[in-house]
Parts: C-alpha cells; structure tokens; sequence
C-alpha cells in the first residue's frame, strides 16, 4: 500500500472539489433511479455509496461522511438524508468562510434543535395521510399502507417479502415460526399436528438410544397427552421406535430434528426462548433420561406442517425483547449478505404477531422501488408513533438553508432533526479542522 502526506490546504481544495462532483452526481440522478447488481434505488444514501472521487476523497472524505449519515438514519428513519443535505450544504457554503464565522454558524443550528420541543405535538391522522401521499405515487400502494394502518396494530413487526407470485398480499401470522424441513415419517406432506396444551423438551444433542428417552416414553403413555422432542438428530432406532408406538397410537409424541447446519445452529436457543424452557445439553454432561423428569414444559399450542412449525406461547417479554434487541443489532453490523439473511431469519422467527407484506411481480412491474419505499415508510412510521413530531418549517430558531435539507412540509420526529443535525455538525467540524491526512494511492 501507498500513501502520500497531504497538508490543510491541499486537503481543503479536495474536499471542495469533492462536494462539487457529489452534488452534481446527485443532481443528474435525481429523477434516475441508480441501477447496481439489479437494485433501483432513488435513496439519496445509496446514491452516495455508490459515488466515488479521486484517492483523498474515497480514503478519508467518504468514510467520514458516510459512517455519520449512517449513524443518523440508523438512530431515526429519514434523518440521514437529511444529515447528508446539511453536511453537502455546510461543505460547500460554510467552509469557504473564516473560522471564526464557521463556529459561530455551527453554534447557531446546534442551539436551533434545543426549542424543537416547544414546536412538537403528538403524530395523527392527518399526519399520517401527509407521509402516505408523500411516499407513494401509485393507488395501489398507498391503499395497502392505508389498509395495514387503519385495520392492524402497526406496531407489531412488519416484515417484507419479495413474492414470485402475480399479486400482493398482507398476512398475519399469531405465534413464533419457524421453518424446519420436518421429515415425511413424522408428517405427511398433507397433514398437520395441531394441539393445545403440549408437553415440550429440548436436546442439544444425538439421541442415540432408546434408553435415553425411556421415561418420556413412558410417560406419553400413561397421561395419553400430546409431547414434542426437538433435538439435533436421533438414531434410526429411536425414530423407528417413536413412529410405531404413535401408528399403533400408544403414544402422542412427535420427533423433531433440527440437524446442525448454519442455518439451525441456533434454532434450539430461539425455541427455547419462544417455549421458556431449559436445554438439555449432552454436550454438557446433562443426562436426558434424568432431565425428561424435570424439564418439561407446557407450550399453549403447537401446529406443525412438512414445512415448519408456530408456537403460541406465553414467552417471558423481558427475555425475549433483549434476545430480539441483540439479534437486530448483530444483523445490523452483520458485514455480509449470508450473515445478514440468517440473523433476520432468526428474527422474523421470533416475532409473534408479526405483519408480512408479500410483494408480488405485478407491483413491482408498476414501480420498481416498491419494495425501497415500503421499507422506508415502515421503519420511519414506527419512529413517529413512538416520539412526537414536527414540522420543520415551524421552528423559528432554524435558518432557512437548514431548513432546505428537509422535505418541506413533512412531519419528522424529534430524534430524526436531532440525529440530522447534530452528526452534520459534528462531520463538518471533523473535516474543517484536519491539518494534515495520510492519502492512500490507487
């Protein structure tokens, strides 16, 4: 690797060059959605990832500023463009002044956020339409947002599906699912196992024998209830056994093996959350036949197709809000796709009452950000529930130039001006006082 030593002046002149290019970029694509590996976006943030400039600008400038926007749209949906447009705007109006004129313009904006709360009310109908109008162009999508707000408590978790079928459809699932191949002996491709009032034990590990499970055996016999086993693997000699004790209906006990794949690495945890029960782990020295006796735990009711598995349970909150919280965060920084997709799979699973927007290929045809723009509405519709809101042109303190990098006449929640605001400032101060910069070459 190469790198030469730039000092503030010359760094200052690449930067203002920088600015220039990017806001010509930007203005040439702005009604042009960018095309990257088959994805449209019109998102100004994805405009300007995919910008790149000469070595000073893609080395230090870029990361600076991207990792800022990111940080703001990461802490309120809409406020990173908004960070973007007061970073643009600072760069290329402010910078060219004094130091002095610099921060007292600076302290100015910082000090103009303060009275926001003063100008704010609680997010309504009107408000609702406002955001609605402004974020879809077709019919069709603005009555599928109007139909998911107005009959569904919008802030249960909504999730989006790219269909491969004709039609868009909204579906409602109650329960915790999850997607486990579960194997023909066990359930025909046809049929379903559904029951109230399951006994449930979990085994992290191979049962081998019959010996191990014995006493749950047993016990299925005796109380005539329905059970479920979920473990990693069991020996053909124990899924024999279980298969002709429930054909000769001796038995109500139905084997699942979730394998020890990626994909299911962690399903028995996530289970486990789901149905508050322990894990008998064999790879812990737990003994499965004195665990069964202890450890099995009721779940409200259970349905199991070929295709996978719902849980209606009474999960403890607490646990699985903190188990969810850390999952998002991880599928969040998640540096890949594979990771990215896995973690979201986890949490998708563990999302009772959760809303899917299944978009079908007649929608997508009609506008191809569909997708980009239901997204967007969904996760900053949750922002304004959660927090009162405001209307940018309200706020006295604000210079008409800031107020500019907001869309006029829209409702943003005090978190998204904030986050806007305060990680603009804190870039521009960043990048106008660097002396000196290592530049990577080419």
């Amino acid at each position: 690797m190469h790198t030469h030593s730039i000092h503030k002046n010359e760094f200052l002149d690449e930067l203002l060059s920088s600015v220039q290019n990017l806001i010509k970029f930007e203005s040439e694509l702005q009604d042009s959605p960018v095309v990257n590996n088959k994805q449209f976006t019109n998102d100004i943030i994805q405009k300007f990832i995919y910008f790149k400039d000469n070595d000073c600008y893609n080395t230090i400038i870029r990361p600076i500023i991207l990792d800022s926007v990111i940080n703001a749209e990461a802490s309120s949906s809409k406020s990173g463009a908004a960070c973007l447009n007061i970073i643009l705007f600072l760069l290329q109006r402010i910078l060219v002044q004094p130091t002095a004129i610099q921060k007292e313009f600076c302290d100015k904006i910082e000090q103009s956020i303060k009275v926001i709360p003063d100008y704010s009310k609680r997010f309504n109908h009107k408000d609702l339409k406002s955001i609605i109008n402004k974020s879809f162009q077709l019919d069709i999508q603005r009555q599928i947002v109007r139909h998911i707000t107005d009959n569904i408590n919008v802030r249960s978790p909504i999730f989006l599906n790219l269909s491969n079928t004709r039609d868009t459809s909204i579906q409602l699932s109650d329960g915790f699912n999850f997607k486990i191949q579960v194997a023909s002996e066990a359930i025909a491709p046809d049929k379903f196992w559904k029951y109230n009032n399951v006994n449930c034990l979990i085994v992290d590990g191979f049962i081998e024998s019959i010996g191990e499970i014995h006493h749950l055996l047993d016990r299925a016999a005796e109380d005539n209830q329905p059970y479920i086993l979920f473990a990693r693997r069991l020996s053909d000699d124990v899924k024999s056994t279980i298969y002709l004790n429930r054909a000769r209906e001796t038995i109500n006990l139905l084997p699942i093996e979730v394998g020890f794949d990626e994909s299911t690495i962690n399903i028995l945890n996530d289970i486990s959350m789901c149905c508050n029960a322990d894990i008998i782990s064999t790879h812990k020295g737990d003994v499965i036949s004195k665990s069964i006796q202890t450890q099995i735990v009721k779940i409200k009711s259970v349905v199991v197709t070929s295709l996978g598995i719902n849980i209606i349970n009474s999960a403890n909150l607490s646990n699985l809000n903190s188990h969810l919280k850390y999952l998002i965060e991880r599928r969040d920084n998640s540096l890949n796709n594979d990771s990215y997709d896995l973690f979201d799979k986890r949490i998708k699973s563990l999302s009772s009452g959760k809303i899917t927007l299944n978009i079908g290929t007649d929608l997508i045809l009609k506008d191809k950000l569909s997708v980009e723009k239901f997204d967007k509405f969904f996760r900053e519709l949750r922002s304004l529930i959660q927090t009162d809101i405001v209307y940018v042109r309200d706020i006295k303190t604000m210079s008409k130039d800031i107020k500019s990098c907001f869309i006029k006449n829209y409702p943003y929640s005090l978190s998204a001006i904030n986050s806007a605001v305060l990680n603009a400032v804190s870039t521009f101060k960043s990048l106008s006082s660097v002396g000196h910069a290592l530049v990577e070459d080419k």
